[in-house]
């Protein structure tokens, strides 16, 4: 576990069931499906996978997620 300000752009990241997820980026491997309320209201759970994107402040609800960071923790939502 490392501070969010301290990963870089193009570093990858592993976001456990559970846990918010600390940066915007890219699935690169997993399956999971995302709390997106805080961000959009949706009360319902939307299915991410491989290839999609993701932004920090969504809730990984049900899969580990291997993300690689798009934005430094400045710039993500």
């Amino acid at each position: 576990k490392v501070s969010p300000d301290e990963v870089a752009v193009g570093d990858i990241i592993v976001v456990k069931p559970g846990e918010k997820i600390p940066l915007d980026g890219k699935i690169v491997e997993g399956e999971a499906q995302l709390d997106t309320s805080a961000l959009t209201g949706e009360s319902v759970p939307r299915t991410a996978k491989a290839g999609d994107s993701v932004l920090a402040g969504m809730i990984n609800k049900t899969g580990v997620l291997t993300i690689e960071v798009s934005k430094l923790f400045g710039e993500s939502s």
